[in-house]
């Protein structure tokens, strides 16, 4: 932790050597735990990279059935869904090696997960396949389901009618319904009580008491994608004058700065956050920032669609 305070007491000039210093205390801090993975799609493949030394571990091929979704399990395990073929697939990253599958179909382009439940939405569809018993669970929104997460034993979303509905994740029947009256968008989790609402702006919305508690300026357009970093900060995804960027929500500051120029059309997944790394899609590959001093780290070059990671 001395040395990266000492570096970053550099003046903010290119420079090499701070500059590699800086760069080499930040992923030592990161990492230093476990070993970190992000997943990058292409038309045809799943390239799976290791953040330690940011070299391609593992490529999963399409075979005759796209990939329907993704997502981490934990640290180490890839969940994939392929349409199609009604399978979900449990891939060991270390190992390389795919360990298990389970014959179920499910049809959500979008895939949560949290411990032996898997969560998918599309639509107005919500699916959940308990892991443990191989047993999937359906239900219906009246509304489009624009984003969700899952917190403990439930499952919280968000709905184009300003509705956030919390569901019980292994029975998937509703425990509440709060009317908002805001335009939603995405949602995430903030802390034990409130989540982080994308609107017009960004709002810290508090559930027991069913009000906004803080709240950004309103965006041109609307804010369209939020995830929570830390404590203090949050990612933002708006469009800003001529394109999307992203933008880092400082709550104790009260400040909206730092836009990363952003290339997706995944609204539902259109950057990561890992650490204090956010990585998102541009033409040129995987763009890898450290959203707290705004500095690229790495361009992960290639023709890719989305990036995920744990």
């Amino acid at each position: 932790m001395t040395e990266l305070v000492e570096v970053r007491c550099y003046p903010t000039v290119a420079v090499e050597l701070p500059t590699y210093f800086y760069l080499h205390a930040l992923l030592k801090k990161q990492f230093k735990r476990y070993k970190s993975y992000i997943a990058c799609t292409t038309t045809n493949e799943i390239h799976v990279f290791d953040t330690h030394k940011w070299e391609l571990v593992l490529s999963i091929k399409q075979d005759d059935y796209t990939f329907r979704s993704l997502t981490f399990l934990n640290p180490y395990t890839l969940v994939v869904v392929r349409s199609g073929k009604q399978t979900v697939e449990i891939w060991d990253i270390p190992r390389k090696i795919q360990t298990s599958t389970i014959q179920v179909e499910m049809n959500g382009k979008h895939l949560i997960a949290s411990n032996n439940f898997l969560v998918s939405f599309d639509g107005r569809d919500l699916e959940v396949l308990n892991m443990s018993n191989n047993e999937l669970k359906t239900a219906s929104s009246e509304y489009m389901i624009f984003g969700a997460f899952v917190r403990g034993d439930e499952i919280i979303t968000s709905s184009g009618s300003g509705d956030i509905v919390i569901w019980q994740v292994s029975t998937l029947e509703r425990v509440k319904t709060i009317k908002t009256d805001l335009a939603l968008h995405a949602i995430d989790t903030w802390n034990e009580t409130q989540v982080l609402l994308a609107t017009k702006g960004c709002q810290i919305y508090d559930l027991v008491t069913e009000k906004v508690v803080q709240s950004t300026e309103p965006f041109t357009r609307d804010c369209m994608f939020v995830k929570r970093c830390s404590a203090n900060k949050a990612m933002l995804f708006a469009f800003n004058a001529d394109a999307y960027y992203a933008f880092t929500w400082d709550t104790r500051n009260k400040t909206v700065d730092f836009p990363l120029l952003a290339n997706t059309s995944n609204l539902y997944n259109p950057f990561c956050i890992l650490g204090t790394f956010v990585m998102f899609r541009r033409e040129e590959g995987i763009m890898v920032y450290d959203y707290e001093s705004n500095m690229h780290v790495k361009t992960i070059q290639g023709e890719y669609r989305d990036v995920y990671c744990f």
